[in-house]
């Protein structure tokens, strides 16, 4: 069993990287890929437990993982990169910037929301995201200590979502840019759960072809909350376009609880051959 989608505290998951992956050995996956958003920050210390199981019966190979924002007019474009060079300067100056602007946009929704009579409390609010990447997740989760919603789902649906009160835009790069710059620091690029993009079939297949012309390596076909018909169209893209068909689970830990690392809502199966065909891609002009 493999998961190539998963997020730890360094962004908007709860578990540590070591903690991920010592519940990888415990659930049979034996490939993990660590993709937290727009921050690499984690990938040293999940590589390290990674090969401090090597040699176990319950060895999990670590693969290098970045989930990155890119910028569309419709839906939301998240692009996955894979088996890079965390230390490529491009790739870091990139991911700063979107974090710059991350932070920025956190100013501005947590002035809205105060006009709103939710003054949140911002020491409560940093000690929610740790030391992970603060975003709206956890805006949602500080709303919920402070009574103003119920739940972060309530957070969303009526403030943080676009086009509610409290949201506001942030800088992400050109997709082109995010596909270039994995490339240069030797990974694969993959388009995340594309239904994301809420798009028609035929507009998603001209996407992935634009999206293949700037060097897109895969795309995530296997993904908890693709029916199986959505999974099979998107396998057929990724044979139509000779990209990988890659899928994870997007665990998150306690934030869906509903979600299991490497088996998304229990029927979650990604071919443990994606591994080896994304080694293949890495690295190529």
């Amino acid at each position: 069993m493999i998961d190539l989608h998963v997020h730890s505290c360094f962004s908007d998951g709860d578990l540590t990287p070591e903690d991920l992956v010592q519940l990888a050995a415990r659930s049979e996956v034996s490939a993990l890929a660590l993709t937290d958003h727009d921050t690499t920050q984690g990938l040293k210390p999940f590589l390290a437990a990674c090969r401090a199981t090597s040699g176990t019966p319950a060895a999990v190979e670590g693969l290098t993982g970045v989930e990155i924002s890119a910028d569309v007019p419709h839906g939301s474009m998240h692009i996955l990169g894979y088996l890079f060079d965390p230390e490529s300067q491009p790739l870091q100056r990139m991911l700063e910037r979107i974090r710059t602007g991350r932070d920025e946009r956190n100013l501005i929704i947590l002035r809205q929301l105060r006009a709103l009579g939710m003054a949140l409390d911002e020491d409560a609010l940093h000690r929610i995201a740790g030391e992970g990447v603060l975003g709206r997740p956890h805006i949602a989760q500080a709303m919920v200590a402070q009574g103003f919603v119920t739940s972060t789902s309530q957070a969303f649906s009526r403030f943080l979502a676009r086009g509610k009160p409290g949201y506001a835009e942030r800088y992400r790069p050109q997709p082109e840019e995010a596909l270039r710059t994995v490339r240069e620091a030797g990974g694969v690029p993959v388009l995340a759960h594309p239904v994301s993009l809420k798009v028609t079939r035929s507009r998603l297949v001209t996407i992935v072809e634009e999206l293949v012309r700037h060097g897109l390596g895969g795309i995530e076909a296997y993904y908890p909350e693709h029916a199986p018909d959505v999974t099979a169209d998107l396998v057929n893209t990724a044979r139509m376009f000779g990209i990988v068909a890659t899928g994870g689970s997007d665990f998150h830990g306690q934030g869906n609880p509903l979600i299991r690392l490497g088996r998304g809502f229990g029927a979650l199966v990604v071919p443990i051959e994606a591994v080896e065909q994304l080694r293949r891609r890495a690295g190529t002009p």
